[in-house]
Parts: structure tokens; sequence; C-alpha cells
């Protein structure tokens, strides 16, 4: 294991020495930030302790094997700041991956070495986000959220892009909400870059919104015609193009599978016979993971932290329904729309766990911000 370890990050004491460095800059970073801002001292002193959550994770609390998908971004990101320039790095058949290294090789933390690095780079986005949406005066009880919601803190503090995806989605949504078109559709195209199911997904949702809510659809005849313009060219282009868009699906749908299990005994292709039981039983699945995974502490804890994703879903959800039903239900079929096509397509609980979070605080955000909009 230590082999593993010194191909991604320096030896002791230089590794805790780069992560100090590390540490110590973006946390007087972002009490510039704050003291630019004129943000409270109280909230001050939290984002600048927030600053060195990465010391827990990645061999404190957990080790990195939890997250082995780290390593993907950590060497590379380091390599394409010192410009690198190699086939891997600068790969046109990834841009997934270029485009998040690319991300994190221009944040300011001095040294990209090791497991806590990117994690730093994270906590600096995420923390910056915050100060922005505390400037916006936006809703006080989801920046808790985004300050103290469990499985925030652990994937905004390791070398993973799912904070980063969260910070773009929310800044792609209020963009559109503030109706300055061309910066959010910079986000949704570096969204589409590094998690183009969720760029998808997000655009026909903020479609299916402006017909539905924009009053520049009134009056109401013209509306209701373009609803069902679009409805129907959905429809056919989804019946047109069945059987291309299920053998895409299923290639990944396999994958995923097979890297759970080991194999793909077992595994079922979706079809349009059994593509509403299979995404029922899915469904159910999904929304329980993850459960079975009781019988250890790392289960236990993905379900705790479930649980109180769950509970902040009920309570901004239930808090726009008793103003706005129309709009509240309109974001929740939205956020169950999404659950269904991610229940089909994954298996493993941690993954599951991660891709609610990257999805689910987003869309609370949608609605929140939404729901400040006059005339919907």
């Amino acid at each position: 294991m230590d082999n593993v370890n010194s191909l991604f990050e320096f030896l002791f004491p230089l590794n805790l020495i780069i992560d100090l460095v590390n540490s110590f800059f973006i946390s007087a970073l972002i009490l510039y930030i704050c003291k630019k801002n004129n943000i409270s001292s109280n909230l001050s002193i939290i984002l600048f302790a927030s600053c060195f959550t990465p010391f827990l994770f990645n061999g404190f609390l957990i080790d990195w094997t939890v997250f082995p998908d780290q390593t993907k971004y950590i060497r590379r990101a380091a390599e394409m700041r010192n410009f690198d320039i190699t086939e891997n790095n600068f790969n046109p058949k990834n841009l997934k991956l270029v485009m998040t290294k690319g991300i994190y090789m221009i944040f300011p933390v001095p040294f990209i070495e090791g497991f806590k690095s990117i994690g730093f780079a994270n906590r600096f986005a995420l923390l910056v986000l915050i100060i922005f949406l505390v400037k916006k005066n936006f809703d006080k009880y989801f920046i808790l959220t985004l300050i103290f919601l469990p499985s925030i803190i652990l994937y905004s503090s390791v070398s993973l892009r799912d904070s980063l995806i969260i910070v773009i989605s929310i800044l792609f949504f209020h963009y559109f909400f503030e109706k300055n078109y061309l910066t959010s559709f910079l986000y949704l195209f570096i969204l589409f870059l590094i998690k183009f199911q969720n760029a998808i997904f997000f655009s026909i949702i903020l479609i299916l919104y402006s017909l539905f809510f924009n009053p520049k659809f009134s009056p109401n005849v013209v509306k209701k015609n373009l609803r069902d313009v679009f409805l129907l060219f959905i429809t056919a282009v989804f019946i047109l193009y069945f059987n291309d868009i299920m053998e895409i699906f299923n290639t990944r749908r396999y994958g995923m599978y097979d890297e759970e299990y080991g194999s793909g005994a077992g595994y079922i292709d979706l079809n349009l016979g059994n593509l509403s039981f299979i995404g029922l039983i899915s469904f159910v699945q999904f929304f329980l993971s993850p459960i079975k995974s009781f019988d250890s502490i790392t289960g236990l804890l993905l379900i705790i932290d479930t649980i109180i994703l769950y509970l902040i879903i009920f309570y901004f959800f239930n808090k726009i329904y008793s103003k706005n039903k129309k709009l509240s239900s309109f974001w929740f079929l939205a956020l169950l729309g999404i659950s269904f096509v991610y229940g089909l397509a994954i298996f493993n609980d941690g993954t599951i766990h991660r891709y609610k979070v990257v999805y689910a605080i987003p869309l609370i955000f949608a609605l929140l911000k939404s729901s400040k909009i006059k005339n919907v």
C-alpha cells in the first residue's frame, strides 16, 4: 500500500508540509474574500475552519482506497499545470477527464501533489460559492446545507469531481434564472464536458420549465401550443431512436453492472417490454439504497446521510409547495425523473449516494431560485 501511495504523493513529512501549505494558502484566501465581502465574523470563522476538512479524509477517517477514482485526477492535473503535453493529458477522446483536470490545474492551490491536494481545491470552490450565495442573500438554510451536510463535506474534501459538478450546476441554474443566458450557457458547456448526463437532464428540465412557467410564452394558447409541439417532438425522437438509445444505455448499464458484480451473470438488457417493470423495481432499490450496506460502518454512515438528505429534500419542497404547488410539483417530478434514469443504470451503493447528492442539491437550488421569480 505504501508503494501505491508513493505513486501519487510524497512520503512523510514532505506530504504533510505540502498539505499544510495548501491548507493555509486557501484559508488565507477565504479570509481575504470574506473580509472584502463583509461576511460576518462567525461565518468567516466557520468557512476558515472548513478549509481544513481534507485532513479528515484520505488517511485519517477513511483510506484513499474508498474512492480509488481520485487517482485519475491527481497526477495528470499536476502534469497539465507543468505543461506536460502528452497524449494522455490532452486526449480529445476523453474530454471529460481533460476538462476536469484543466479546471483543477488553474485553481489557486500551490501544489497538486497527493490525495488531499484536489480536496483543497474542491473546498475552495465550494466556499467561494457559499460566499457568493451569502452576498446574494440566498436562502440561509440552503447555505447551511452546503456547509454542514456530511456528504458535501466528504465529497468536497477528497480528490473527486462531485463537488465541482455541484458548484457548476448551481451557477448554471443561478445565471439562467437571472436571465444571464450567455454565462449560464458557459457553465452548461463546462457541465456537458464533465458530466454530460446531468447537462442533458438539466437542459430538458429548463426547456420544460420555460414552456410551463415563462411568462414570455403568454398568452396561454401560445404557451400550450409550444409545449405540445415540444412534447410531441421529444416523443417522436424517443420512438424513432428508441433502439439506438437503448443500445447505448444498455452498454453503459452493463459496464456498471459488471463493475459492481464482477461478471455479467444475471444481467438483463432493457427493452420496450421490460422497461416499465425493471424501471419500477430499480427506482425502489435506488430510493432505498444504501439500506443493503447496513453491515458496515461506511454503509451505516451512508444510510444516515441519505436520511438527512431526504429530510432536507422534504423540508425545501414542502416549504415551496405551501406557496406554489405547481412549481414544487414540477421540480419534484424532475427529481423523480432523474432518479428513475439513474436507478436503471447504477448498482453500487456508494455511487448511487454520490449521484443523488450531485443532482439533488442543484435541483433544490433551482426550486428555491425559481420560487423567487414573479409571475411563476
